[in-house]
């Protein structure tokens, strides 16, 4: 994704049975620190629980989830719209 101060940031996907048929997904923002290489997930969507597709802002753990209507693909493009914003609130 890019980059901040110490700080690089990436998306993680999961998803099963398979990236061109995906029933269930986690597409995560991960916060790598450069000197340390700790890895932090920030924030995660996905579907699992039965729930359907929601948010988890890992970063403000007292938040309640945020349901969305988001595929794999859709998640994967949410994040990747906002990783600056989530970043900066994590940082």
């Amino acid at each position: 994704m890019g980059e901040i101060g110490r700080h690089d940031f990436s998306l993680l996907a999961r998803v099963d049975p398979s990236l061109n048929d995906p029933e269930n997904f986690s597409i995560s923002l991960i916060c790598r620190e450069k000197e340390t290489d700790e890895k932090t997930e920030v924030v995660r969507i996905d579907n699992a629980e039965e729930k359907g597709p929601h948010i988890h802002r890992l970063y403000r753990r007292d938040e309640p989830e945020e349901q969305l209507d988001v595929d794999a693909w859709g998640a994967m493009q949410y994040i990747e719209e906002r990783w600056k914003r989530y970043a900066k609130s994590y940082l």
